[in-house]
């Protein structure tokens, strides 16, 4: 029951004991960071890779964290982030700096489902005259499936593509 229908309901009642009262209550758990209120617990992931909790206060601290999308609910998601992110890095380094040309065959690793959405692959792909804006693009086939070789198919479905569950 929220409050406010308690309220409704039994807003006449005097309150006996209102640290009865307050024990009860819970706040409605934040479902963005965008949501957040002073006081609020969440975690931020630095430009180091080192994941910290630390309190909302919505200052412009607070805030550039969040607009830089480096703010996150819980210490699990900053550190999948970081796995992500050194991954993108590693494609970057791998790729070795090829940029996207029009109208050629622009190699890039993707990944797919082959079942209904099982049994996930990682696959490279080719991109002639769409480019996507976050795509890392490798001069080759064989560049890009040496990536591949070199990161590990698993660590990228489980942390880069977020299409495998983490193991216990």
């Amino acid at each position: 029951m929220k409050l406010n229908e308690l309220i409704e309901q039994y807003g006449d009642h005097e309150i006996k004991d209102l640290g009865a009262v307050k024990a009860m209550l819970e706040r409605p758990k934040t479902k963005t960071v965008h949501d957040l209120k002073v006081g609020d617990k969440y975690w931020v992931l630095y430009s180091h890779g080192g994941v910290n909790e630390i309190v909302f206060k919505g200052d412009t601290y607070d805030k550039n964290f969040i607009k830089c999308g480096y703010s996150f609910l819980t210490e699990e998601a900053a550190i999948k982030q970081r796995k992500h992110d050194e991954i993108h890095e590693e494609l970057k380094r791998l790729a070795g700096g090829y940029e996207f040309v029009f109208g050629e065959i622009n190699p890039f690793i993707s990944s797919i489902a082959r079942d209904h959405w099982s049994d996930p692959a990682v696959i490279v792909t080719k991109g002639i005259y769409h480019k996507n804006a976050n795509e890392i693009y490798f001069e080759s086939e064989e560049a890009a499936q040496k990536a591949i070789e070199e990161i590990g198919e698993e660590r990228l479905l489980r942390d880069y593509f977020n299409v495998l569950e983490e193991e216990e």
